[in-house]
């Protein structure tokens, strides 16, 4: 790059000065005249020259956002404080980064070109736009970032949102200030492609369509974020579109993405296998020979279906089953909570889920606890954690879908949370802490500020306004909760993986701009309309089961496309209890360790290696992984040689081998009870031969032992 003299210095100073005026006069903005090459006006710190430091890379925890820093300077990570880092780089060491004879002889602008050694390299060129810009503010002596200059929003379009696989086009991305002006800021903006396998973005906001499906592009600048998504065909402009479903929010919204998509849906699951699936996702259970009878009927009309799934849902099964659901989330361990404070705890969620109450409510009630000496099956929430912090970020993770716990040191990177709103929060939950297992009140009730020790008044996450000092923190979290949407989002997609094995939106618990799902309608019409029926959720559970998505059937091996794009239902494995309780249904011999049945127990804490070898969630806050080929190598161990299995399966056989049955009836028998099928006219010859000659007893045994070890007995498909 050649060096500018004097004369072109003034200049292009010049040249931006009259650029920076005419844009303040515009109301459009300089920078949309026609036949005018853009030009930033290079004068204020938050709109041109942080964003422009955070996207070269100089705010990375690598580099000068580390808690350390680099080189003697330390930033915010990120740039989650630009008002901090303004002042560091302008006033600390005397001003040394920014003093120079000319703008060209600053430090700040020499380590960044790598005139002088720096660690992170050259950032930027000599005589680059982002070179000019920075120059043009250690020319303007450096302006103090004022609140007009505040961003208060961005806005993110592009020039096409339906491509081709091959073709391009530019995103696009607008700063609304405090003071009302529009600047375009796509230069410093940070681009991402959240489905790198659809599209790829550069740096300069060009995106380039690869592969059919749904490309996400998160859009950052200055702590706020954006998503916008683009659709790329299959390459079948001569397919005839599919149908759109008339009825029901979730066919309707599944059908336009198939539409746009040019993807067919899949066809409706078998009766066997929609059975299975009813009842595993349900129940936790294999369905009886009555309910496979039953069903046989229900599954040719749509009056039947709905019957005989509101019958499924009314049943003692059902309620346990998804009152595990909402323990597991809320993470109710009886070691932590005691026993006693685990079983009120437990019977309390089965009332809500048995009486259908609603979910708002519910959480309210949760909220509200008072302490007890008991502690009540409600007040056990607040016995979850110990630290108000941990409480407070558990809580709006899991019952509002708010990750926080990156704000407790710095501003979260891919969303808005500040340390000054993490703090806030958590002040709400600091007026309690636990004695032992009781709730009693902390007269300190504060949560010191990491950086600066100082105290905030409780503050809900989202609100500007602090919390009354004079209502019970209980009190303001409770009615916090009632008709949230965001609480009504995350339980909508709680329910959708639970049905579905993957989320609206992944991770469920991280619901934000900057994590968008690639079904953004389907989730906000299925949240209004679960909210419009009071928050009950037997009814979305309901609804969800009725449509032909969740009845669709699920392909054997699917493609990287049709698993992500096409919302067919996952196949999954049954959990640790499932499968447990399923080895009882099928041999008839119950597991020692947990006679009325795995799913009926409390948690996690009976001691049993069957229930450890099949990954028993732990309610920490890890999730079993439940895909296909996910079966840890000691769980398929387990099936095929552990001493308790081969004694359920043996005393199984001695039951079945003194009754009047021949071996084929048996045989028959044992698959549906164990497969929810048939046996196949192939698999029943191989049977055969294997039983052949064998005392009778053995050969109960020998079927026993194919069945549980067969590749579709830990599945629900």
């Amino acid at each position: 790059m050649e060096n500018k003299t004097p004369l072109a210095v003034v200049l292009a100073l010049a040249a931006t000065s009259i650029a920076a005026a005419l844009a303040a006069a515009s109301p459009i903005g300089f920078q949309q005249r026609k036949n005018v090459a853009p030009q930033p006006p290079a004068t204020s710190f938050r709109v041109n020259i942080h964003p422009l430091l955070t996207r070269h890379g100089c705010t990375q925890g690598a580099c000068h956002g580390s808690a350390a820093g680099r080189g003697g300077l330390r930033l915010s990570l990120l740039g989650g404080n630009p008002d901090a880092d303004f002042s560091t780089i302008v006033d600390s060491a005397n001003g040394r980064l920014v003093s120079g004879a000319t703008p060209d002889d600053t430090l700040i602008l020499q380590k960044a070109t790598g005139q002088l050694s720096h660690g992170g390299g050259e950032r930027i060129a000599i005589g680059s736009a982002p070179y000019t810009t920075l120059k043009a503010w250690l020319a303007n002596d450096m302006p103090v970032p004022t609140d007009a200059d505040v961003i208060k929003d961005i806005y993110v379009n592009a020039d096409a949102s339906v491509l081709q696989p091959g073709a391009k086009t530019n995103i696009r991305v607008r700063a609304l200030t405090n003071s009302g002006a529009t600047v375009d800021v796509t230069q410093n903006a940070i681009f991402d492609s959240l489905d790198d396998g659809t599209a790829s973005i550069a740096a300069t906001g060009r995106l380039s369509a690869i592969r059919p499906g749904i490309a996400r592009i998160m859009v950052r600048f200055e702590g706020h974020t954006k998503a916008i998504a683009f659709t790329v065909p299959l390459n079948a402009s001569t397919r005839p579109l599919p149908p759109l479903p008339k009825l029901g929010i979730i066919d309707q919204e599944v059908g336009r993405t198939h539409q746009a998509l040019r993807a067919a849906p899949s066809k409706r699951a078998s009766e066997a296998s929609l059975l299975r699936r009813l009842h595993f996702d349900n129940t936790g259970i294999a369905p009886t020979a009555e309910q496979e009878s039953t069903f046989a009927i229900a599954y040719t009309s749509t009056t039947g279906m709905q019957r005989y799934i509101n019958e499924l849902l009314a049943t003692p099964d059902a309620n346990h089953r998804w009152t595990r659901v909402l323990l597991d989330a809320l993470r109710v361990d009886s070691a932590r909570l005691g026993p006693d404070a685990a079983r009120r705890y437990t019977a309390f969620l089965q009332a809500a889920i048995t009486a259908d109450h609603p979910w708002d409510k519910t959480v309210a009630a949760l909220l509200q606890a008072r302490p007890k000496a008991d502690g009540g099956p409600d007040a056990a929430f607040w016995m979850t954690y110990r630290d108000p912090r941990d409480l407070a970020e558990f809580t709006a993770q899991t019952l509002f879908g708010k990750k926080v716990a990156c704000a407790r040191c710095h501003q979260h990177p891919y969303d808005k949370w500040t340390v000054n709103d993490n703090v806030a929060y958590a002040t709400l939950f600091a007026g309690k802490r636990l004695a032992g297992n009781t709730i009693v009140s902390d007269p300190l009730n504060t949560i010191p500020h990491p950086e600066t020790g100082a105290t905030l008044p409780g503050r809900l996450l989202g609100s500007a306004q602090p919390s009354p000092s004079a209502t019970l923190t209980q009190d303001i979290l409770a009615a916090s909760a009632l008709g949230n949407r965001d609480l009504a989002t995350q339980i909508v997609n709680r329910t959708w993986k639970e049905l579905f094995g993957k989320g609206l939106v992944e991770p469920i618990d991280d619901i934000r701009p900057g994590n968008p799902s690639r079904f953004p309608r389907l989730l906000t019409r299925l949240t209004d309309a679960f909210m419009q029926n009071g928050m009950r959720i037997k009814w979305l559970i309901s609804t969800i089961l009725m449509s032909e998505t969740y009845q669709q059937q699920a392909s054997p091996k699917p493609d990287a496309f049709r698993e992500t794009h096409i919302l067919t239902h996952a196949r999954r494995r049954l959990t640790a209890e499932m499968l447990d309780d399923l080895i009882t249904h099928t041999t008839g011999s119950p597991n020692p360790a947990v006679p009325t049945g795995a799913m009926r127990e409390l948690d996690h804490r009976v001691p049993n290696t069957t229930l450890d070898a099949f990954d028993r969630c732990q309610r920490d806050g890890r999730t079993p992984d439940l895909s296909p080929d996910a079966e840890a190598l000691t769980a398929a161990l387990h099936r095929l040689a552990a001493p308790e299995i081969q004694k359920r399966i043996a005393a199984g056989a001695a039951v079945l081998a003194s009754t009047n049955s021949s071996l084929e009836s048996i045989t028959r028998q044992l698959f549906q009870r164990g497969l929810t099928r048939p046996v196949t006219q192939a698999e029943w010859k191989i049977l055969q031969k294997m039983q052949y000659q064998q005392p009778r007893r053995q050969a109960i045994e020998d079927t026993l032992w194919v069945i549980i070890n067969h590749p579709e007995f830990g599945g629900r498909p």
